[in-house]
């Protein structure tokens, strides 16, 4: 091997090294700030522990190499729920690509049909497993800015009622909903921890919004049939 090749790959090897130094270094001090924001919001801090499984959510069984990490929990605006960044890579070797994200996760408290809610401007990435028609709703704004899909019709069109349609629309951008079957999702891109607040809020004000009748409906009502 000539000396200019040796010097090559030396120079390439310590170029890894640093980046995967950066990279530690980077998640090291994600990890502290989060770590912060939970001890600030009398949060519980659970690092890369996860227990609630993949809640029945498409994105939790995506891929493979799935991770959660910085995972807290706690109650916010009156909404108990539980953080995480979460990510899963998909494909493997050179072709492989991992993906990044914010996810928080609410209980119900009622068994649901799913119902999705999906940015307009997230389409590209999740053109797979969303129909880009979806249901269309009184509110042109509304429809421009997101595609509501779910099996039944008729019952989406109940969970999204006009308060709900005001909720989402003051939602952070680029962000995806996944009602049911008895938990709620909402995620998006991977936030920095100063702007975590934000996704909290908006998770506590869609599940407050939840209407009335479908938590009777289908929680009480529901507890009562498989208990009488």
């Amino acid at each position: 091997m000539s000396p200019a090749m040796l010097a090559i790959i030396v120079s390439a090897l310590a170029l890894v090294g640093l980046i995967a130094l950066a990279g530690v270094w980077l998640t090291a001090r994600r990890s502290r700030a989060m770590r912060r924001f939970a001890a600030d919001n009398g949060f519980s801090y659970m690092g890369d522990t996860w227990v609630l499984g993949d809640c029945g959510f498409h994105l939790f069984r995506k891929g493979n190499r799935r991770r959660w990490s910085n995972v807290m929990s706690g109650a916010w605006n009156g909404t108990t729920l539980v953080y995480a960044d979460y990510q899963f890579t998909e494909n493997q070797g050179r072709s492989a690509q991992t993906y990044v994200f914010s996810a928080v996760v609410t209980d119900l408290g009622c068994t649901m049909p799913e119902v999705e809610v999906t940015s307009r401007s997230m389409l590209g990435e999740l053109a797979d497993q969303i129909d880009a028609g979806g249901l269309r709703f009184d509110s042109e704004e509304f429809d421009q800015r997101f595609v509501v899909s779910s099996d039944d019709e008729p019952f989406a069109k109940e969970l999204v009622d006009g308060d709900m349609r005001q909720v989402l629309m003051g939602t952070p951008p680029e962000l995806h909903v996944h009602f049911g079957p008895t938990r709620m999702v909402v995620w998006g891109h991977r936030r920095p921890p100063a702007t975590i607040g934000a996704l909290l809020d908006a998770a506590a004000a869609l599940d407050h919004r939840v209407p009335v009748v479908v938590r009777h409906e289908r929680g009480v009502a529901h507890a009562v049939a498989h208990t009488g």
